[in-house]
């Protein structure tokens, strides 16, 4: 054992421990297994009562059959099976979080300390109602009780429900609203498709002056059908509790839901409805500003720039009023940090797919670039001139444009770069670059105009179809393997099974929309007119988004099951419904840190043990399945420590600083409250 003198030359604890005379304190290990045992058999006694209650309950069932009051104790055991599931889904919520407490402070302790004590002392602690054994147990009273339910005529998706959870009644008139949105929203699209196809009545009706005007209302669309499509993944992800928030970094004070992304969805989409459908009516008819002011030509404007610019305004007032500034700071924090290639520290999950949603953009890109120059010309040529002006495909300008096309694949490519370099996964890493590379080279083979080295246009023409089936080939297996994780055995799934081939069959035939410009109804359609081709970049473009829409709903799935990507060190994931906590809740989690008693945290259930992954660094060694937090675990970290000393205030700080890393989703209030409980905490353990 090493004198107290020798702790304090200077250095950490660490680098100046003599490990190999240290060992492991059996008074330590001993208050760690009580702590444990504590654990388990809390575990145990629930797990037992809720067994005989539903034992009880089948019985019960059984004796009362076809008597007089078997409907009344049929409304009785709806009542409990109700209960029983919130028991469960707490108590394997509890175990996952005892779980990864003991990992946290055996990892604490080796790092600490210098010993390698993780591997052997979890498998020798860790007692079977704790572990595997306990999960089993789980299960089956999962499956038993789904049997009696199904019996009793409750919901057959129980173990997606909760009797505290009241969003669906809450929000139902949300729900009707927002459905009512979407009939309407829907009518007048197809009012906008008839209203596009009728024969004008104003002599002085040119196509190409109404074909100049489209990429900008496309632009505003686009932003709009991301919006929708946002709120849709959000719905899903929420439906299946999937917590995107804590995935994607989002803080928990941020008002980010699916009610509010559909919300605001809804009303962009109106008023680029209505703006749009008096620009068709006064462009064709003349029925709305050209009837009110028939000289407004005389003012040097145009109906086509008076509407357009409209429509970007009033967009951008609503975003301006919806958005708050935390979500703001949040969004362009993710740009720069993706923008500046990488360079800025560890890749997050977020942006990552946020980069991947970068290269969908491609022709929103484009429009975003014309709609710059449609605006910047507008006082100098009417609309067809603007758009001979802005549609070239040569010089400085169209140069810029290819490599504003091409950043969302360097994105990607760097980010895939600083990941291998982080992780050490130098295949995984170096294969996902090759997908974006070929990406680039199919992207610049689509931009050139001239013949290179010689080629015959049919020659060329297949160089091009080649390359289009090689990167599609490539992005859709990607796709299938690595980010859907289709082929891993035993795979969990949230999603019903069969929604897994549905959607892997969406991606894979959008990704191959680029066939319809080689169908030669489609060639012909396109080449009628400037009106048709803008009409046909319209649909292709909504159908890349709403893949990628598709993409993400699967994706963030995989990584919220296996964390897939490794971009966590430990596999646990919190529950979504604890993103706001209700007063009780937090209430009920900070008075566990003043009591002696184990406390049931509802956190994200284990639904399989993981397989162990890459650590993020060196210090991460492989995850658990399992764990949280309780004042129990607290008890062991601040607990006697091995023979080597360590300065006890600074590892209480670090056992206190990764109790708040774990709590992170807790309100402000109950942040502060939190503080004062963990300071009388640190009073009562290390007082001698």
């Amino acid at each position: 054992m090493r004198d107290g003198a020798s702790s304090s030359e200077g250095g950490s604890p660490r680098e100046g421990l003599e490990c190999e005379r240290c060992e492991v304190s059996a008074g330590w290990l001993t208050e760690l297994r009580t702590s444990i045992d504590r654990v388990n058999d809390f575990f145990t006694s629930v797990a037992d009562e809720a067994e005989a209650r539903l034992s009880a309950g089948r019985d019960e069932l059984q004796q009362a059959h076809g008597s007089d009051h078997e409907p009344q104790l049929r409304v009785h055991l709806q009542s409990m099976t109700q209960q029983l599931q919130s028991t469960l889904l707490d108590l394997s919520h509890f175990a996952a979080a005892n779980y990864t407490a003991v990992y946290k402070i055996l990892k604490k302790h080796d790092k600490q300390t210098g010993l390698c004590t993780l591997p052997s002392v979890l498998q020798q602690v860790v007692t079977e109602p704790f572990n595997d054994p306990g999960k089993a147990r789980l299960e089956s009273l999962q499956f038993q009780l789904r049997e009696f339910a199904d019996k009793l005529g409750v919901d057959g998706d129980l173990q997606l429900s909760s009797p505290h959870d009241k969003s669906a009644t809450e929000n139902l008139w949300a729900l009707a609203r927002i459905s009512f949105s979407l009939g309407v929203i829907s009518m007048a699209l197809i009012v906008l498709a008839v209203l596009s196809g009728m024969e004008p009545q104003i002599n002085h009706f040119s196509v190409e002056d109404l074909a100049a005007t489209i990429p900008v209302l496309r632009l505003s669309f686009m932003m709009n059908l991301t919006a929708w499509l946002a709120g849709g993944c959000a719905s899903v992800f929420e439906r299946y509790r999937i917590n995107y928030m804590f995935l994607l970094d989002i803080s928990p004070d941020l008002d980010v839901s699916a009610m509010s992304l559909l919300n605001y969805a809804s009303a962009q989409t109106g008023v680029w409805i209505v703006l749009t459908f008096c620009f068709l009516a006064d462009m064709k008819f003349g029925a709305v500003l050209f009837n009110i002011h028939p000289a407004i030509h005389k003012f040097g404007w145009s109906l086509a720039h008076i509407y357009s610019i409209s429509v970007l305004i009033l967009q951008f007032a609503i975003t301006s009023r919806w958005v708050s500034k935390g979500a703001r700071h949040l969004f362009s924090r993710l740009i720069m940090r993706v923008f500046c290639f990488s360079l800025l520290g560890e890749v997050s999950f977020a942006e990552n797919i946020f980069a991947d949603f970068l290269t969908s953009l491609g022709r929103p890109l484009k429009d975003a670039a014309y709609t710059i120059c449609y605006f910047r010309n507008w006082r100098a040529f009417n609309a067809r001139d603007i758009r001979v002006q802005c549609k070239q495909d040569k010089g400085l300008a169209w140069a810029m444009l290819q490599l504003i096309l091409v950043l969302p694949l360097l994105f990607r490519i760097a980010q895939c770069l600083r990941r291998m370099r982080d992780t050490g996964d130098t295949a995984r890493h170096l294969l996902n670059c090759g997908k974006y590379f070929l990406a680039i080279i199919v992207s610049l083979l689509a931009a050139v105009h001239i013949l290179p080295l010689g080629l015959t246009p049919l020659q060329f023409n297949f160089v091009r179809v080649v390359s289009y089936l090689a990167a599609t080939s490539y992005a859709a297996t990607w796709d299938l393997i690595v980010d859907f994780g289709l082929m891993v055995q035993h795979r969990r799934c949230l999603y019903p099974r069969y929604m897994y081939a549905v959607l892997a069959g969406l991606d894979v035939a959008l990704r191959s929309t680029w066939l319809l410009t080689y169908q030669p109804d489609c060639r012909a359609f396109v080449g009628a007119s400037t009106f048709n081709r803008e009409c046909f970049a319209f649909m292709i473009s909504s159908l890349e988004l709403i893949r990628r829409a598709i993409w993400a709903t699967v994706r963030i799935e995989h990584e919220h099951q296996s964390n897939a990507g490794r971009f966590r060190s430990v596999c646990w994931v919190p529950p979504l419904e604890h993103r706001r906590p209700m007063k009780a809740q937090t209430q009920k989690f900070c008075d566990s840190f003043k009591r002696k008693e184990p406390t049931v945290v509802a956190l994200h259930p284990p639904h399989r043990s993981y397989a162990p992954h890459a650590p993020r660094q060196p210090v991460d060694s492989t995850p658990p399945t399992h764990g949280d937090f309780t004042d129990h675990s607290l008890e062991v970290a601040q607990a006697e420590r091995p023979c080597c000393e360590i300065d006890r205030q600074d590892a209480s700080e670090a056992l206190f600083s990764e109790l708040q890393q774990y709590q992170g989703h807790l309100c402000g209030k109950a942040r502060s409250r939190l503080q004062s409980t963990r300071t009388n905490a640190r009073r009562r353990s290390w007082e001698p």
